[in-house]
């Protein structure tokens, strides 16, 4: 499984991609949406877990290409308090 990350605060990319990784997924963590979208233009994921705060793009924009780019991609979207999802992903 492929997951791209994309989290503002990059101590907790690393922490969660680590997390996956032991998990046998493959991760690749960014912590800008505007690298997001570069990355989906050329790259497929199974999952992208994006935060709803990240400030150099608007995170539904990123969810919007990564839909149209590849629309079997699920998205996970996460705050500092909660996460919701677009239905069952793993």
């Amino acid at each position: 499984m492929k997951v791209l990350l994309v989290e503002r605060q990059p101590e907790l990319a690393k922490l969660w991609a680590r997390h996956l990784e032991r998990l046998g997924v493959q991760v690749r963590a960014l912590c800008s949406g505007e690298e997001a979208m570069d990355v989906l233009e050329v790259d497929r994921f199974d999952v992208m877990i994006l935060d709803l705060l990240i400030e150099d793009a608007s995170a539904l924009a990123v969810a919007d290409l990564a839909s149209f780019r590849h629309p079997a991609t699920r998205v996970v979207f996460v705050t500092n308090s909660s996460f919701f999802s677009d239905g069952y992903i793993f």
